[in-house]
């Protein structure tokens, strides 16, 4: 149907019925209300500016949003990075897998810390 695909001249108009029409119309959501020289008027405007229908513009977003997506999560190497959302499988509130360490080693850590914030 000739609705669907797009009108390529603007005089084509005229031969279509006010069912096509409104298929047209409603395909670039547009009112479809009216009657037929109204409906015309209206699709001009749409085939002037070679409006796409928006099932049309829907699918270049998705693709235009998987595209980015994939550049979003990867690094200048090539390199995949995990998406955000993934890395809260493995996330515990607790201190079950934190590593060892001696009161003596926290000791050093934090006067350490201190010193090095003296001195800069």
């Amino acid at each position: 149907m000739t609705t669907s695909k797009g009108i390529a001249n603007p005089c084509s108009l005229d031969k279509l019925t006010v069912h096509e029409l409104k298929l047209y119309l409603r395909d670039r959501g547009a009112h479809v209300s009216g009657n037929k020289s109204e409906l015309i008027k209206r699709a001009q405007v749409f085939v002037n500016l070679r409006m796409r229908t928006q099932q049309e513009i829907q699918t270049d977003d998705k693709e235009n949003d998987n595209k980015r997506h994939a550049e979003i999560f990867c690094t200048p190497f090539g390199e995949k990075i995990p998406e955000p959302w993934t890395l809260n499988v493995l996330w515990v509130c607790d201190l079950t897998h934190a590593p060892l360490f001696r009161t003596e080693d926290l000791y050093n850590y934090l006067l350490l810390l201190s010193m090095i914030t003296i001195f800069i």
